[in-house]
């Protein structure tokens, strides 16, 4: 509910960029605010979101957690992956010139800042024993680093889908991947927090089974004698 009232928050943060990124940028026309915005807009309300997730919820442990979901094969693989999705993204960036650079810059600005805090709040939650806060941050942590990469794919698809032009395709598939990739993160730890609750019920379903089982066999005639 908090990631859907987030993207909500797009069109004031939008309105309220119209105001500061002229300012910034002087002679910026509206469609190059809109642009600019539209970068990281879709970051910043899901990673707000994320925050106040987090701060709502005090548990430091949730009954039938155990492991991880994210290990650290899986966290480097997704580093990995980001790291080719940005490289892939800073090409044609880069080679649109001023008005590309000035793009990037709002793409990687939000995002580096992004990834500080939820990396630092993970090995901060790890740290004071709060396994199900370090686990959540972990795994918005790899959806994170796996937006770029989703964005570098989804980008050729809708040039090629939707006959835009490169740097409209790169734009577009830029400002969804955070939002997507956000998505997919809240599902997978709401599917972290059925299976645990899934591992408790099968817990306490086996003493139940115990104690309902057949009758011990009672003895034979000579017993009864």
């Amino acid at each position: 509910m908090l990631l859907c009232y987030g993207f909500l928050m797009t069109a004031p943060l939008l309105r309220l960029e119209w105001g500061a990124l002229p300012r910034l940028y002087p002679g910026l026309d509206i469609l190059d605010v809109n642009r600019v915005a539209i970068m990281h807009l879709g970051a910043l309300v899901s990673f707000g979101a994320l925050l106040a997730s987090r701060a709502l919820d005090h548990r430091t442990a949730v009954p039938g957690l155990t492991g991880t979901w994210c290990p650290a094969p899986v966290l480097a693989a997704a580093h990995l992956a980001g790291a080719a999705g940005l490289a892939r993204l800073t090409v044609p960036f880069l080679d649109g010139g001023t008005a590309g650079r000035r793009l990037l810059i709002a793409y990687l600005v939000p995002y580096g800042a992004m990834y500080a805090v939820i990396a630092v709040r993970a090995v901060r939650a790890r740290a004071r024993g709060a396994l199900w806060a370090a686990e959540e941050w972990t795994l918005h942590l790899a959806a994170l680093c796996l937006a770029p990469a989703f964005s570098a794919v989804t980008a050729p698809v809708l040039e090629r889908a939707f006959g835009l032009d490169r740097p409209t395709a790169l734009i577009a598939g830029v400002g969804i991947g955070c939002g997507v990739l956000a998505y997919a993160a809240v599902t997978v730890v709401s599917l972290r927090i059925l299976h645990a609750r899934e591992v408790v019920k099968r817990r306490e379903a086996r003493p139940a089974l115990v104690h309902t089982g057949p009758a011990p066999a009672t003895g034979g005639e000579g017993e009864r004698a």
